[in-house]
């Protein structure tokens, strides 16, 4: 690991807004999730959606706050607070700043004995700075997980917000192609916070939108929503394929999954693979660990 790395970046990277204020407290998050496809058909989509924004101890989210019916933290459903911590130095981070870092995670709660997050987002905050986000993505139905380690874009010096700008890694929907780029957009201000992403990959443009509003975490409101959105995890996994369905009887072109395609052409090395998966996508390319920026 380099551990000069966090010195390099630019002052920029300290001014990502009023995140401090809102962002430095565990909050229950309600609103909407929406899609819109564009091309080569249009198709748009809306859903309620109810999250919690916890933050993380050893085991994950802390769970004492409400019932295990409810919990949110439990094994292979969110990354351990060592977990993210070893991506953040694996990412090249300095190893005092790694430790001094409050950790939070943004994820749909487990319902009913049920969980499924297509991503789950982790807030990495050094004092008054988010240092880093990190999008731990699930895709369905292969149930493969990616994690990409991202740092606010060069120059963003927004009062209110951060943006990222990062090569697509990952294969989730078959209905998008692997090739293309993502632009995300943050803010958190007030009582809301929304989180904007855009998929440019040539005549597939994409993009989804995750605006919620939010309150301090209480028992009463985890219940309170808990009541009005029931079964969550199912119906989201239930609209995943309800959507996949409705694309494809729109005749969407379709992406096989990398593997499918990998087995027409020659196999890449163990060690290829190995230094893939080490990958951290910083400031929209990829470096390994270790690597400065030029």
């Amino acid at each position: 690991m380099d551990s000069g790395a966090a010195s390099k970046r630019p002052a920029s990277y300290a001014t990502c807004g009023r995140h401090e204020a809102m962002l430095a407290e565990e909050l229950s998050c309600s609103g909407t999730v929406t899609h819109i496809r564009r091309a080569p058909m249009r198709h748009v989509f809306r859903y309620r959606v109810w999250m919690l924004y916890m933050r993380l101890g050893p085991d994950g989210a802390g769970p004492a706050l409400w019932p295990r019916l409810l919990a949110s933290s439990d094994k292979g459903h969110l990354m351990s607070e060592d977990g993210v911590r070893s991506k953040l130095d694996a990412a090249g981070f300095a190893e005092s700043e790694v430790a001094s870092m409050d950790l939070f995670a943004l994820t749909q709660p487990r319902s009913l004995g049920f969980s499924f997050n297509p991503v789950n987002f982790y807030f990495c905050l050094a004092g008054e700075r988010l240092a880093a986000l990190l999008l731990d993505v699930n895709n369905t139905p292969w149930d493969e997980r990616h994690c990409y380690v991202l740092l606010p874009a060069e120059g963003d010096e927004g009062a209110n917000d951060a943006s990222f700008r990062f090569a697509k890694r990952f294969h989730v929907s078959p209905f998008l192609p692997m090739d293309g780029r993502y632009t995300l957009h943050l803010k958190a201000s007030g009582d809301a916070l929304r989180i904007a992403m855009r998929f440019d990959g040539g005549t597939a443009p994409f993009s989804a939108c995750l605006s919620l509003k939010t309150r301090p975490l209480a028992r009463s409101e985890v219940v309170r929503s808990a009541l009005r959105q029931p079964a969550q995890g199912v119906l989201t996994l239930a609209r995943i394929y309800w959507q996949a369905g409705r694309l494809f009887l729109k005749r969407a072109p379709f992406h096989a999954h990398p593997a499918k395609r990998r087995a027409m052409t020659p196999l890449r090395t163990s060690a290829t693979r190995a230094a893939d998966a080490a990958a951290v996508t910083r400031n929209g390319s990829t470096r390994r660990p270790g690597e400065r920026g030029s």
